[in-house]
């Protein structure tokens, strides 16, 4: 009996961690990629969402990694010079740029 009722609360448990994780939602106005533009080298990078962290920080990995902070504004990097032209922009600056990738959302399946 007592094997049982471990059984029960286990799947109860699951159930409740399941039904939490799945009421996440995504942030509407994260992108999934960001264009930036080095003078240096006279190339093009992109970076491509990674990581969404519950803070509302979210990083990009590409050729570089870059944080886009809390205020939704790129972070020029800490331990390297700052050599891309994205860096120390917000998002509203990069969409006017026109260096968004913006991500498509799929409808909900009913």
């Amino acid at each position: 009996m007592p094997k049982f009722s471990i059984s029960i609360m286990a799947f109860s448990l699951l159930a409740t961690l399941a039904t939490e994780s799945a009421a996440q939602t995504l942030p509407a106005d994260i992108p999934l990629g960001i264009v930036c533009y080095s003078q240096k080298s006279q190339t093009w990078a992109v970076g491509y969402l990674n990581t969404i962290n519950g803070n509302g920080t979210a990083t990009y990995r590409g050729q570089h990694t870059a944080t886009l902070n809390a205020d939704h504004v790129l972070e020029p990097p800490k331990d390297r010079a700052t050599v891309l032209d994205c860096y120390g922009k917000s998002l509203d600056q990069l969409r006017a740029m026109g260096r968004l990738i913006p991500l498509q959302r799929m409808p909900a399946s009913q």
